[in-house]
């Protein structure tokens, strides 16, 4: 079946027979022809759903109760329908054993222009049952940050870090503050920034200050979360969180424990703002990687020198 739907002046493919085929990174056959099946019915429910306006019907046979669970959450900010007919990727065995698709291109519908298009990766379990879903960072930078490592244990620590960063994102847009009160640390340090916008006739204006002003917050894991959900979660039906530029540094004397910059775009009805958000993230337990340090500053602050880019010794 192919039918189409317009969306923000642009007619979307909701075509929903999509293929797609895995060319190498499996070496079992039968779970390689399980994993093609799996995300061609996955992509097609997308599109079917966005065609029909509601949330995906998919089976439950090819896929885990949570990642399921997190794909509706997702399509309560926005539908996702995939335009691409054929999709040929590579698989890989991710460091934690599992199997991953990337590369795969979405349009998140309610998005604006200019964020609409993204990536998603989907992951396998080894029966080839799909396991969770998570909007990517863009490939070359993907490949640049782990090109960047010159050690093993180093290069585990980039891909774990990077499949981080991508769920940690991913919570954001599905609003799962469950997953984010999970992965902060319980005596996190938090700073926010709040804009204070100057009247056009204001003194400020008048003396060709810049128009914009911050004002910085330190808060507690509790106090961040509680503001998160009330204030943002349960007031703006669509939230779109974009992860660019990423940096990701090891700690001069601390192996496992990184600091990752990021340029963060936030869209929402209500807000949207740009600026560069810093994780301080200790990666010495498996599997349970957590965040000490979440700091944001604009992006206007860079321009005016007031502040550089966050360092392991600030």
């Amino acid at each position: 079946m192919t039918e189409s739907f317009v969306c923000a002046q642009k007619t979307v493919n909701t075509r929903e027979d999509i293929k797609v085929f895995i060319n190498e990174g499996v070496n079992n056959n039968a779970l390689r022809i399980i994993m093609e099946k799996n995300a061609s019915k996955l992509l097609s429910a997308f599109n079917r759903a966005a065609r029909e306006k509601k949330k995906p019907v998919i089976p439950q046979d090819i896929i885990e109760a949570r990642a399921l669970e997190k794909i509706n959450d997702l399509w309560q900010t926005s539908a996702m329908v995939c335009e691409k007919i054929h999709i040929d990727e590579n698989c890989v065995t991710t460091v934690y054993g599992d199997y991953q698709i990337r590369n795969i291109p979405i349009i998140m519908i309610s998005a604006s222009k200019t964020t609409k298009k993204e990536e998603i990766a989907i992951h396998f379990n080894l029966n080839g049952k799909i396991s969770d879903v998570n909007i990517t960072l863009q490939e070359h930078q993907y490949v640049q940050i782990l090109g960047e490592s010159k050690i093993v244990e180093d290069i585990v620590n980039r891909n774990k870090i990077l499949d981080f960063i991508e769920k940690f994102r991913t919570a954001y847009n599905c609003k799962d503050i469950d997953y984010l009160d999970n992965v902060f640390s319980n005596n996190a340090l938090i700073i926010t920034a709040t804009e204070i916008r100057q009247q056009p006739n204001s003194d400020q204006a008048i003396r060709g200050l810049n128009d914009k002003d911050y004002n910085f917050q330190i808060q507690t894991k509790k106090e961040y979360l509680k503001n998160l959900n009330e204030k943002v979660f349960k007031k703006n039906r669509y939230l779109n969180i974009v992860f660019d530029s990423v940096k990701v540094l090891q700690h001069p004397g601390y192996d496992n424990i990184y600091g990752v910059t990021v340029k963060q775009q936030w869209n929402s009805p209500k807000y949207s703002d740009v600026g560069y958000l810093y994780l301080l993230i200790d990666c010495r337990r498996e599997n349970e990687m957590q965040i000490f340090v979440r700091a944001w500053h604009p992006e206007d602050y860079f321009d005016f020198g007031k502040f550089d880019r966050f360092r392991f010794n600030n």
